[in-house]
Order: structure tokens, then sequence, then C-alpha cells
């Protein structure tokens, strides 16, 4: 008899199939909430420097504006 068709080798291969399938819904998991956490992330980045970013290209088109004198920007 082989190893593998004797009840311990049988067993052992469901456990090693059973244990990749497990597995392979950890690394979903894993990959979900690592996806959460960079959104989150940017989201953070975009509502602190928002406002700053939104003043700079406001002061831009004020420059540019002024320079070609045709007048305020909207």
């Amino acid at each position: 008899m082989t190893r593998a068709s004797t009840p311990t080798g049988i067993r052992r291969i469901a456990m090693t199939e059973q244990r990749q399938r497990t597995d392979r819904g950890a690394s979903a998991a894993e990959y979900a909430l690592l996806a959460a956490g960079i959104a989150a992330l940017i989201a953070g980045i975009v509502f602190l420097l928002g406002p700053h970013v939104s003043d700079l290209f406001g002061n831009t088109c004020d420059k540019v504006a002024g320079a070609t004198h045709q007048g305020a920007c909207t």
C-alpha cells in the first residue's frame, strides 16, 4: 500500500486541502483589510490637504488673471 492510500495518508491529504482553502479565504480577508486601510489613509490625506491645495490653485488663478488683466477667477 502507498502512504496516501492509508487512512492516515488520506486524512493528511484532506487536512492539507482544507488548510489551503482556509488560507485562501484568510488571504482575501487580509487583502480587503489592506485595501480598506489604504482607502482610509487616502481619505485622511485628502481631508487634511484639500484646503491647502484649493488655496494654492486659487492663488495661482488670481495671479494669472491679474497678469493678463482678465479679472477675477470664478
